[in-house]
């Protein structure tokens, strides 16, 4: 009768959508309109996505743990220096794993998107209106990256970073000159005035954008100093270092259509497969950077101010590197503008006004810390470190933590190479005036001085030869008998 040829129909377009959904074609034909008429169109989804499921667990999440731990080598002989040869594996295997785990999704998306309309009766049905079978499945497949993914696959593609952005500012630095060469060669006094006026002019614009943050985002404060010219990506490394640094990044941010990986823009949907993978390693990448050019340009150096280069660097560097994963939607803070989209581009402009504010906060935090540091010798060398004084001001105001880490580590230096048997009272003296003149440079309202000059007097109290020495020195002698 016709009810056993029915159920015959359904049987054999059940096994055939079976077969076809196993060999991952995604070539659905009429068996599914079949099931579908049947009722069963629930069940040929759910089975759908136990197959991406079963796929995912068994084959593309443990290739992907596989490229991004070395073959399983991960953790042998691996230099804590993410520049030397042992990390150069990752230089190949982050492009390769993400690109072959990327088109597993993209593969997978186009077969749901194909089911949905081979069960939703065939060609122009608009299946983001009547289908979420590909959201579905996406969502899945989200979940187990999250919970069956590489554990070090943050780690891994923040190294791939820091390599790339290491190689981009070698290569920015050559392009452009160092900055304090040039500087140095330069005995114009007119001119090295007028550029230190606009160093403290676009420092202090930084300070008040970040001070801004990104309420009420107009972006008044912009973080690009409007003569500074600054070298994208491909400018700097050609096209083809660009094109893998950007595909990598269209994979991570969890772009799964070909022609969106290809131009680089963001899928519509709010589901990202790897997560917050590309901005966590992105992040940590370039504060790795922005902590080696502080330590190679900061440190011992207290005659010339750090912070102008610094944040100019930032723009060159660290921002433009962003742009170029996608991260951010421009270098300067004007805006993507033009846009169709308002809500699109408002959100892009304030997800790069937040980028921007990161590495401008960074680069205070770095700095900053940098000079804590070596709080001891920029007091011994006032006045001559007069400029790494200001470059700390700037940072104390930008970061409060920096207060007390200032103060206790101060107070360790005094102890351990001042405050001691072996020196001479009248060197102590003279540190604790110049400690008096920094620290009034450095915080006017005296808090600081307050806080460490308390052990400092103390001590000198403690000594037999402190008056002598004092009047000696106002005397004009020299201390010594």
């Amino acid at each position: 009768g016709a009810r056993p040829a029915k159920m015959a129909a359904a049987v054999a377009s059940w096994k055939s959508f079976v077969a076809t959904t196993e060999t991952g074609s995604g070539k659905y034909g009429p068996e599914c309109a079949v099931l579908a008429a049947n009722g069963m169109a629930d069940l040929a989804r759910a089975h759908f996505v136990e197959c991406v499921e079963t796929a995912f667990k068994t084959t593309h999440v443990p290739n992907l743990r596989f490229a991004v731990t070395n073959g399983g080598n991960r953790s042998k002989s691996l230099s804590p220096n993410h520049q030397h040869h042992s990390w150069g594996w990752v230089d190949a295997a982050v492009p390769a794993g993400v690109s072959a785990f990327t088109k597993a999704v993209t593969e997978t998306t186009r077969n749901a998107d194909a089911l949905e309309k081979a069960l939703l009766g065939g060609v122009g049905v608009d299946v983001g209106k009547t289908g979420r079978l590909c959201e579905t499945a996406k969502h899945s497949v989200a979940a187990i990256v999250s919970t069956k993914g590489p554990n070090s696959f943050v780690s891994v593609v923040s190294t791939f970073f820091q390599r790339r952005i290491h190689e981009f500012a070698g290569r920015v630095d050559e392009t452009n000159g160092d900055d304090e060469t040039n500087d140095d060669d330069d005995d114009d006094e007119t001119d090295e005035t007028a550029k230190e006026n606009d160093d403290d002019a676009f420092a202090k614009q930084v300070d008040a954008y970040v001070a801004t943050g990104v309420v009420g985002l107009e972006r008044q404060h912009s973080l690009v100093a409007p003569s500074a010219s600054h070298d994208s990506c491909a400018t700097a490394m050609g096209a083809d270092w660009t094109k893998q640094l950007e595909f990598v990044g269209a994979c991570l941010r969890g772009v799964t259509s070909e022609s969106d990986v290809t131009s680089g823009s963001d899928s519509d949907s709010s589901i990202s497969i790897f997560g917050n993978a590309c901005a966590a390693a992105a992040a940590a990448a370039i504060d790795a950077a922005i902590c080696e050019r502080v330590k190679v340009r900061a440190s011992g150096n207290f005659e010339k101010k750090a912070l102008p280069e610094l944040l100019r660097w930032i723009i060159k560097v660290p921002v433009a590197f962003l742009k170029t994963i996608g991260l951010v939607s421009s270098v300067s803070s004007g805006g993507s503008g033009g846009g169709t989209n308002t809500n699109n581009s408002n959100k892009s402009d304030l997800e790069s006004a937040q980028w921007r504010a990161r590495c401008a906060h960074a680069a205070y935090e770095r700095l900053g810390a940098q000079r804590v540091h070596q709080c001891f010798d920029v007091i011994v060398e006032f006045p001559e470190s007069a400029p790494a004084v200001d470059d700390l001001r700037r940072c104390l105001r930008r970061s409060y933590s920096l207060h007390s880490q200032l103060v206790d580590a101060l107070k360790h230096k005094l102890r351990q190479r001042l405050l001691i048997a072996g020196a001479p009272t009248g060197d102590i003296i003279d540190t604790y005036r110049l400690t008096i003149r920094a620290l009034r440079d450095l915080d006017p309202s005296g808090v600081v001085l307050n806080q460490v000059s308390v052990e400092l007097k103390e001590y000198l109290r403690s000594r037999k030869d402190t008056i002598r020495c004092v009047v000696s020195m106002l005397m004009g002698k020299d201390g010594a008998d």
